[in-house]
């Protein structure tokens, strides 16, 4: 209690719930109640956990006039739900004498991240925590950790706000030691590099995280609305996973989409056969499995730590990718699949729309009169057309853009001529310089 400016007696806040979690603006709901005391009300500040702290503390002549009893037990339970695939650890705490006013609900949980491969990460950047936004809704990221203990998976569960419901339980680890992901050792990351074209960091290790934890608070009076708020973010974090996704798979070259339809992990492109010939008496002889393997053509690399954030922070800020970058990385997707044509169509789309943003900066730069504009645009179209004005107004295009890349996409799309994987790859190269010029990772991805 201190003295107010009025002279009366006032209850002061408290620095912690009762659960120990610090009474802070935005995290802390603050009503007062009915007592009959003597004290007539007390003031109350409901946590984001769901404890109640009363000022002045209750007493043992205290009861709170809406038919509960004092010092109401408080429930504790932990509730999973499944939500289109995302697992959530909801921590619920009420009292019983709270009634229908909207609170803040932590709302945590783990959700599976990129197929079989996973998000190939650098060793720092395990058990860190990042943070964002989807569309309604601050978000934190959360990396699995190194697991060192013996006899299980390479990497275990993050740090919870919440725990885990049985302290025996990892989430089934020990019935799935990859089910966080794995560690790859130097050898694995040779192997690797050799049969998928990935890199890997200096030292020799990356992880794969196949499962990433998240939290958030939604804002719910009753439970149906709680369901209703985690089923309406569990969209939003789908969503915000694949804008997340895209921004790596353009910095690194991983493939979260295999347009092509590959296969796994390390190889994308397998065929194997049985075959056998025949000995002198006309008897099968030699049997033998022959076939072969053939590795990712577009090199990947694991995401550094400051990338990761740098990621993390453009799908909050700014959501996805320029058009531009999408059309490059699906590019890259198909490549992997072995879709050369298919690829090269992608690349030089990309190309076509990033020289229509280099023509227009060079516009808005020389304060070019709108009918200038219009007739020029008019004049050049297509990728071939636009290749030739931008040649015209400045320079820096590659010498070879058309024989890399506007003859192979001529090719593919009017002639329906097979591309060999070494043009493919040069026309994407190509495809990339291009709209890099447009739109440079470095601003649409700082790192500091």
């Amino acid at each position: 209690m201190f003295l107010g400016t009025s002279g009366e007696w006032m209850a002061r806040s408290p620095q912690r719930c009762g659960n120990g979690h610090p009474i802070t603006p935005g995290h802390v709901l603050v009503g007062s109640m009915v007592c009959a005391c003597g004290e007539r009300r007390h003031l109350t500040w409901l946590c984001d956990c769901g404890y109640t702290s009363y000022g002045p503390p209750l007493g043992v002549s205290c009861s709170i006039l809406n038919g509960s009893p004092p010092f109401a037990k408080k429930e504790n339970r932990y509730c999973g739900l499944s939500l289109r695939g995302v697992t959530v650890a909801v921590a619920l705490s009420r009292l019983h004498e709270e009634g229908h006013m909207p609170k803040e609900w932590p709302l945590e949980g783990h959700f599976e991240c990129g197929g079989q491969g996973g998000l190939l990460v650098t060793p720092d950047c395990l058990g860190r925590e990042f943070t964002s936004r989807t569309a309604n809704h601050d978000l934190i990221i959360g990396m699995p950790q190194l697991d060192t203990r013996p006899k299980h998976g390479s990497l275990r569960a993050p740090q919870w706000t919440y725990g885990d419901q049985d302290e025996d339980e990892d989430w089934d680890e020990d019935e799935d030691r990859e089910f966080w992901g794995f560690m790859l050792p130097e050898i694995m990351g040779i192997l690797l590099s050799l049969f998928s074209g990935s890199t890997v960091p200096e030292g020799g290790e990356a992880a794969h995280v196949l499962r990433c934890r998240f939290y958030t608070s939604l804002t719910a009076s009753t439970d149906e609305e709680f369901d209703a708020a985690a089923d309406d973010f569990a969209h939003e974090l789908e969503d915000w996973w694949t804008r997340f996704t895209s921004w790596v798979s353009i910095l690194t070259s991983q493939d979260f989409l295999r347009l092509g339809g590959q296969a796994g992990l390390m190889t994308n492109k397998n065929w194997q056969v049985e075959t056998w010939t025949s000995n002198a008496d006309g008897q099968r002889a030699r049997d033998e499995s022959r076939g072969y393997k053939k590795g990712n053509r577009i090199q990947t690399s694991p995401l550094e730590v400051n990338d990761l954030q740098a990621c993390v922070t453009a799908t909050g800020n700014q959501g996805a990718p320029p058009a531009e970058w999408l059309f490059i990385r699906d590019a890259r997707s198909l490549l992997n699949g072995g879709e050369n044509r298919r690829a090269v169509i992608e690349a030089a789309t990309a190309a076509e729309l990033a020289m229509a943003t280099l023509i227009n900066q060079y516009f808005a730069t020389a304060n070019t009169d709108e009918l200038v504009r219009t007739a020029l645009t008019e004049r050049y179209r297509a990728l071939e057309g636009r290749t030739q004005l931008l040649t015209r107004l400045r320079s820096g295009l590659p010498k070879r853009l058309e024989h890399d890349l506007i003859k192979p996409r001529n090719s593919a799309t009017h002639a329906g001529h097979p591309l060999t994987d070494e043009q493919a790859l040069t026309a994407v190269d190509m495809a990339v310089t291009v709209v890099e010029a447009a739109y440079p990772l470095a601003s649409l991805l700082p790192t500091q």
